[in-house]
């Protein structure tokens, strides 16, 4: 018996010390991990101070938040970590912030730490390039030369880098830069001022500018200046997540961001033709009344935004219920006669026949690219490319693609279809349809599906007309 309790105790002193170098391995295996695995303990908030802007606050984008606010997202996701936004108003307002730990990170365009804080400041690759363009309205003359800005007073953006960068560029001509500058990081109220003509020039951030320019076309690009600029994101060598964003941009960073760049900017125009900007608007106040209860119900029974609908149509027909292709294809939605007869559409002429059936087309080539394991939007963008090729040269496209071990992105299946025109028995074919026509046509429906968004919550009498448009946006689109 006394043997007995002498086991039983050693056991317990036993399983005592086990449990102690249990704990000890936890400890040291979470300090360890917590940089990767934040949500096991410590600071799970990351501060992010930001000037506000199309590129962070997506007001006229439909594709999500924002870049930027995307961007963090997925760096939120792949660490644990929750995003906080703090807004600034001006940028030297944000390296006070950061420096002083008030703001885990800084992001925005040009950026350059202080000198006195350089290194204790870390920083991230450039990414997201864009130019420096000399703007001016389309009732004055453009730029003819560069130094015509030596004795002109003109509008800048609020960007760090740009002082720099325009005295760099104008000192061959013999002057310095001498702006009267926007008060404002933002690019909105320059284009405003520009608009009402308050300035003969103005310069800004091209990227900026291609996002705005369809709601400001009184404003054109006058001047290229070669200079570039990029977006960066800077947080303290001490920061509680400073290993995790220096692993996220050595890992996966820059690739999130050429992702979302194709999202958010890859359907933008090099050039905006003014005269269609006109047009567009003349055909919102003119038929978007006519047609807009068939294209709510569509977009009700087909799960779809009615403005994207809406963009489609534009493309197809500009909203002529008569069109004709020279294919064959006819009425608002462009429909084959073989389509239409499998959708039940009767007569491709009537305007909510082919609204409906169209709609469904849609909603169907969608839900057929289910298996290839597609994101939502880039599933879109092939179901589009699908309506105006055809399935069998969409699914053609897609095999090519998993045979060359493309992943699973428009911009692949894009290039598939290029690559399918080039061999020798499909030139003839490919002479017609084109390696690029798909590319186009997915393009222009995301261009005006942009713009219409636009439209629909800027000040102007094509608001009125979208409103119940936007306002009927299915849960959980896209989808």
């Amino acid at each position: 018996m006394i043997t007995m309790q002498f086991v039983r105790g050693d056991r317990r002193i036993l399983l005592g010390w086990l449990l102690v170098a249990l704990l000890l391995l936890f400890e040291a295996w979470m300090l360890t991990a917590r940089p990767r695995f934040p949500s096991f303990g410590g600071n799970r908030t990351v501060r992010v101070a930001v000037a506000a802007s199309e590129m962070v606050d997506a007001r006229l984008s439909p594709y999500g938040q924002g870049f930027e606010r995307d961007l963090v997202a997925a760096f939120c996701a792949e660490k644990g970590l929750r995003p906080r936004w703090l807004g600034i108003d001006s940028w030297e307002q944000g390296w006070r912030m950061l420096t002083r730990g008030e703001a885990d990170v800084l992001i925005g365009p040009g950026l350059v730490p202080p000198e006195k804080n350089a290194d204790d400041i870390w920083g991230g690759p450039r990414y997201a390039a864009s130019e420096i363009l000399v703007l001016n309205n389309v009732a004055r003359h453009p730029l003819q030369e560069p130094a015509q800005l030596c004795d002109t007073p003109f509008l800048v953006q609020n960007v760090p880098a740009l002082p720099g960068l325009l005295a760099e560029w104008l000192q061959p001509q013999g002057c310095t830069a001498a702006p009267a500058w926007n008060v404002s990081p933002g690019l909105f109220e320059l284009l405003q001022k520009m608009e009402a003509d308050a300035a003969r020039y103005a310069v800004a951030d091209a990227r900026l500018f291609q996002l705005w320019q369809p709601f400001f076309p009184e404003v054109q690009p006058s001047w290229r200046t070669g200079k570039r600029i990029f977006r960066r994101w800077f947080w303290r060598a001490d920061s509680d997540h400073a290993d995790a964003l220096r692993d996220f941009w050595r890992e996966s960073g820059k690739t999130h961001a050429a992702e979302l760049g194709a999202l958010y900017f890859g359907f933008l125009p090099a050039n905006f033709d003014y005269y269609e900007g006109l047009q567009l608007k003349q055909r919102i106040r003119s038929h978007i009344p006519l047609y807009r209860r068939s294209i709510l119900a569509a977009a009700q029974k087909y799960r779809l935004d009615p403005l994207f609908l809406a963009a489609v149509i534009y493309q197809e027909s500009n909203f002529d219920r008569d069109a004709v292709s020279p294919t064959g294809v006819q009425g608002i939605m462009q429909l084959a006669q073989s389509t239409a007869a499998s959708l039940g559409v009767r007569d491709r002429t009537d305007p909510h026949q082919s609204i409906m059936g169209g709609a469904k087309h849609l909603r169907e080539l969608y839900d057929s690219l289910e298996e290839y394991g597609f994101s939502p939007w880039n599933r879109w963008f092939v179901a589009l490319a699908a309506y105006n090729q055809g399935v069998g040269r969409t699914r053609e496209a897609l095999a090519l693609a998993g045979e060359m071990e493309m992943d699973t992105k428009w911009r692949n299946v894009r290039k598939a279809m290029r690559l399918i025109g080039k061999s020798p028995k499909r030139r003839a074919e490919a002479a017609y349809s084109g390696r690029t026509q798909a590319a186009i046509f997915v393009r222009n429906i995301r261009f005006w599906y942009y713009i219409l968004k636009g439209l629909s919550v800027l000040p102007g009498s094509e608001s009125e007309e979208l409103a119940p448009l936007a306002a009927a946006v299915p849960p959980g689109w896209p989808g």
